[in-house]
Formats: structure tokens, C-alpha cells, sequence
């Protein structure tokens, strides 16, 4: 009786085992069958002369997730080619052969975008690659609920000709912009990139010549607007200006913005901030972003500029020279030139350096964090 039971038992276990195995192979073939179809379904779509796709729109719109869009050589213009919407889609939309030969031309039209994402809730599997974009006056790129990957962009000559971020808009947005040059573009504030609501990853750019148009707001390259708080690493900010204040950056209500390894040489402001000015009018939403190991050169009007006792940068690590009226203005004491200085008197400032006898190093230091791609 005592065997029969344990024969039982023992044939029990391995037809149990046998179905284990059987189920774990089946799972095993129906998901590699689903890989082997994920890939068969993603396509590459051509734009341009010849090929099946004569402009963006077209290719976008024929997309699914996970597609590749190239588009060939050329200057493309057109209301086929400009104001594009990506649809909500997991696609890239890139050039052949880099900025250098593939542009999309706004034409300076009226409220013309390049890209144009509203509401539409891209993430950052949806890749925007390779294009010199000109001549948008509403923004070249919107990102409005939407969180693209805008990467190896030139974004040159555009404007937001009633508002801020001439080449970038970025609203309730997470957008990584990395690799991009962005010159000589205006807005009525942030003249290069706008944020409100936004947390941008902003890598290895150069942002040069762009400008913040009225008096009372400013921010040259970037205005960081309510509630923004970006990450930017190893850009350089080189000769942006701004009728108000902040020729290169103007952080507002409740940024708390980080800047590690980047260059602010030659920005100016007509009243305050060349570099980075901070200013928030409430007690609740300060304006405390944090500067390491920044280089601060040759901008006029200070190079950070503190306007209220709720801002309060955190400062460290960074190399000041040249930097007219004075490096340092702090709202709680008073104004400061030269890295001991700054170090003493300011509670959230240390470990600067003096660059008064380092001119040649801070030349070294901006070539040094241009991106590779330019």
C-alpha cells in the first residue's frame, strides 16, 4: 500500500514537471514569434526626389511605432515639409547625411514651426536627428505636453515673434536636446529656449548670438520660467544678450536649475545678470539653481546676478574673469569680484577660483567643451 502511494506520488511529480516545461517552451517560442514580428513590423521610410515619400508630412504620417524616417539631401519648405506633427508616435525622423545637408526652411511664414508637438505626448523614444531648421517665427521646435529627443540639431535664425524660445518651446515638458547648435535665434524672452513647467535634459550644446527681445524679462539663451528645472551639462554659452536681464539665463519662480561643466564668455544684459540672473517675487517659489564648475568670462553687467532675497544660487567649483561691473552681485550682502571674495561673503558659494591671471586657461576651457559634433 505504502509503495503504491509513493509510485503515485513519484509519477505525479514528473508528469507535473513534464507540464511545467511544456508551458515554460511555449512562453519561450510565443515571445520570440512576437520579437520576430515586433522587428518584421518596423519599417524605414525614404523622403525626397524619387523615392516614395516626396516630403515629411507624408512619411509621418504613414509611420507606425518604432519606424525610421531619412530624409534625403535638400532644403525642404512647404506646408508638407514644416509645422509637422509626430502624431504621438515612437518614430525617428532623421537626416541622411547630417545638418550640414538637410534643412527645413520656414520661410519666416507667419507663427511657422518646423515641428510642431501639442498635446500630443511624445516621450523621448520619438527622435528628432540631423536637420539644420531656419526660419520659424513661432518657435522652430514646440514641445507642449510632448518630450521628444531633438539630438545633432542646427537650429538657426528662427524667432517667436509673441513670445519666448525662438528655436525650442518647451512646455509641461521633459525633452532631451543633446549635440545641437543653437545660434542667433530671438524671443521676446528666451531667445533660444523657453521653458515653463519643464525639466529638459540640455547636453553639449552651443548656444551663441540668440536674444531676449523686451526689457522687464530676458534670458538670452534660456529663460528657466515657473516651476523648470533643467539639467544642463557641458554647453557653451557664447556672446547671447538680452535688453533686460540675463544675457545667457534668466531663472524665475521656483527653478531650481542645474549647470555643471558649461561656459558663459561674452554674454551681456542691459540692466543685470549677464551670465545668470536670479529673481522670483515670492518666498514660496525661490530661485536657487546650482552652478558647478562653471567658467565665467568677459560678460557684461556681472556674472551672476542675485535681485531678491529668495534667490540663492549655489555656486562652486567655478572660474570668474573679466566679468564687468563684478563677478558676484548678492542681494543679502553686496557686490563681489574675484573668487576669494565670493567665497567669503556669500553663505552658498565656495570652492571658486580666481582666473584674474588665467586668461590663457579660460580660451583653453571654452574650445575644450565645444561638442565633437561641430
Amino acid at each position: 500500500m505504502g509503495d503504491s502511494s509513493q509510485n503515485r506520488r513519484s509519477v505525479c511529480r514528473v508528469k507535473l514537471s513534464e507540464m511545467e516545461g511544456s508551458v515554460v517552451q511555449r512562453i519561450t517560442i510565443l515571445a520570440l514569434v512576437l520579437l520576430v514580428l515586433g522587428s518584421a513590423d518596423a519599417a524605414t521610410l525614404w523622403v525626397g526626389p524619387g523615392v516614395a515619400h516626396p516630403n515629411i508630412k507624408s512619411a509621418i504620417t504613414a509611420s507606425a511605432n518604432g519606424d525610421v524616417i531619412i530624409v534625403k539631401d535638400g532644403i525642404y519648405t512647404g506646408p508638407d515639409n514644416t509645422n509637422l506633427s509626430l502624431m504621438g508616435k515612437e518614430i525617428t525622423v532623421k537626416s541622411e547625411n547630417g545638418p550640414g545637408s538637410c534643412t527645413i526652411d520656414c520661410e519666416n511664414s507667419a507663427n511657422s514651426t518646423a515641428f510642431n508637438m501639442f498635446n500630443t505626448f511624445e516621450g523621448s523614444g520619438t527622435v528628432i536627428m540631423g536637420f539644420t531648421i531656419t526660419g520659424a517665427t513661432g518657435s522652430a521646435i514646440q514641445c507642449n505636453s510632448a518630450s521628444p529627443t531633438i539630438i545633432g540639431c542646427i537650429i538657426t535664425s528662427n524667432s517667436a515673434n509673441n513670445a519666448g524660445g525662438g528655436a525650442i518651446g518647451c512646455d509641461f515638458s521633459s525633452a532631451i536636446i543633446k549635440d545641437c547648435t543653437i545660434t542667433d535665434n530671438t524671443g521676446q524672452w528666451g531667445g533660444a529656449i523657453n521653458l515653463s513647467y519643464s525639466s529638459p535634459d540640455i547636453e553639449n550644446c552651443v548656444f551663441t548670438g540668440n536674444a531676449a527681445t523686451i526689457s522687464d524679462m530676458g534670458g538670452g539663451a534660456i529663460y528657466c520660467g515657473a516651476y523648470s528645472s533643467p539639467t544642463v551639462k557641458n554647453c557653451l554659452f557664447a556672446s547671447n544678450s538680452a535688453v533686460g536681464n540675463g544675457g545667457a539665463v534668466y531663472c524665475h519662480r521656483d527653478c531650481t536649475a542645474e549647470f555643471t561643466n558649461c561656459t558663459f564668455v561674452s554674454n551681456s544684459a542691459s540692466s543685470k545678470g549677464g551670465g545668470i540672473y536670479c529673481y522670483t517675487p515670492l518666498s514660496s517659489e525661490p530661485s536657487n539653481p546650482t552652478i558647478t564648475n562653471a567658467i565665467f568670462a568677459n560678460n557684461i553687467n556681472y556674472a551672476v546676478y542675485e535681485d531678491c532675497a529668495n534667490a540663492d544660487p549655489e555656486v562652486t567649483y567655478c572660474h570668474f574673469y573679466n566679468n564687468s561691473v563684478a563677478d558676484y552681485r548678492d542681494y543679502d550682502t553686496w557686490q563681489f569680484t574675484g573668487a576669494l571674495d565670493i567665497n567669503m561673503n556669500i553663505a552658498n558659494a565656495h570652492d571658486n577660483i580666481d582666473g584674474r591671471s588665467e586668461e590663457r586657461r579660460v580660451g583653453k576651457e571654452c574650445r575644450s567643451r565645444w561638442s565633437p559634433y561641430h
